[in-house]
């Protein structure tokens, strides 16, 4: 299954070397760092594996703090 996060960086500054985890019912399946423009948004894209049953499962993308 892919997922495509929208990661939007509202300063002014590019920041770089960000870290971006997938979670999956509260597990941390992928993490992946990107370089976020100034005032822009960075597509991230996480390959994950598909639910083991077809249930309601609860995801979230987080960002890591700021610098």
């Amino acid at each position: 299954m892919i997922l495509t996060a929208r990661v939007r960086n509202f300063a002014g500054q590019p920041i770089a070397g960000r870290a971006v985890s997938l979670e999956l019912n509260g597990r941390t399946l992928q993490t992946r760092v990107v370089e976020l423009p100034a005032s822009g948004v960075t597509p991230v894209v996480f390959d994950a594996p598909p639910p083991a049953r077809l249930q309601t499962t609860g995801g979230r993308v987080r960002a890591s703090g700021s610098s």
